[in-house]
């Protein structure tokens, strides 16, 4: 029948005569591309890129400094943002049943009650319940202080009488 062929030296026994075929198992696995650095542009490692943006921020700092200093200082004020006006004191007329109707000068932040008392207090016959003694004061404003009593009068008498 069937003769088997004579065994081979330095192959065991049972092992597959033939090499398996690549064309079962699928087309070999390539290594992946790799590019090689141009000579021309080398790559920049990261320690290098870090210590260049570090450089430009200063060089660029310091053009921004020496442009500053170079123009006169009115031109820098004019470059800069619109101009805010900072009021540190408001002025304010106080009048009605106080003891010295007038206008007075207070601090930003000041309340009506501060404005009274600016001006000496109020008198006995002021309705301070119809005043708001814990607003704040606006500049230009006028504080109103009414009598409990509506005959009673702060103006002085009528002269002639």
């Amino acid at each position: 029948m069937f003769d088997p062929p004579p065994p081979r030296s330095g192959v065991p026994p049972g092992a597959l005569d033939d090499p398996p075929d690549p064309q079962f198992w699928g087309p070999p696995e390539r290594p992946p591309h790799r590019r090689r650095p141009s000579r021309a542009s080398p790559r920049l490692g990261t320690e290098a890129r870090v210590g260049l943006a570090a450089v430009l921020a200063v060089l660029v700092s310091a053009a921004l400094v020496s442009y500053d200093a170079s123009l006169p200082r009115s031109a820098a004020r004019a470059s800069s943002a619109a101009p805010t006006t900072v009021v540190r004191r408001v002025v304010v007329h106080v009048a009605g049943a106080v003891t010295r109707p007038g206008v007075v000068e207070l601090p930003v932040g000041s309340r009506v009650i501060d404005a009274v008392d600016a001006v000496g207090g109020a008198l006995p016959a002021a309705d301070l319940d119809h005043v708001n003694l814990a607003a704040r004061l606006r500049d230009g404003e006028k504080v109103l202080v009414t009598t409990t009593d509506p005959t009673t009068t702060t103006a002085p008498p009528p002269a002639g009488g």
